[in-house]
């Protein structure tokens, strides 16, 4: 298991989080949003209390073009990318919060 420096190396790492998958709730999206990456996640379940769609990230369908189309504007509006972390930190979706009672 990784600890709070061994996942905030990996999230350094990443330009942009794309979570496919379809959960009824995510710590991973939580810890994404908390180290200040904008998140691209399916339009389902526990992700429509976490991300607000067009502001810390995007809410998408199963349309593949949908995701790309999102995906895709991120890298290429600059403004856009960098807004959207700093909506998360104004919800306060920061690190400490996210792992407040980690067994780490």
């Amino acid at each position: 298991m990784l600890c709070d420096d061994g996942i905030l190396k990996l999230y350094s790492k990443v330009t942009i989080y794309v979570n496919p998958v379809e959960e009824t709730y995510g710590i991973n999206i939580l810890e994404a949003l908390a180290t200040g990456l904008p998140v691209v996640t399916c339009r389902k379940d526990g992700q429509l209390d976490i991300v607000k769609d067009d502001v810390e990230g995007f809410l998408v369908s199963n349309d593949i073009k949908e995701w790309a189309k999102v995906i895709q504007t991120l890298l290429t509006d600059k403004e856009l990318y960098y807004r959207m972390p700093k909506a998360a930190r104004a919800q306060e979706f920061s690190w400490e919060r996210v792992y407040s009672g980690s067994n780490c």
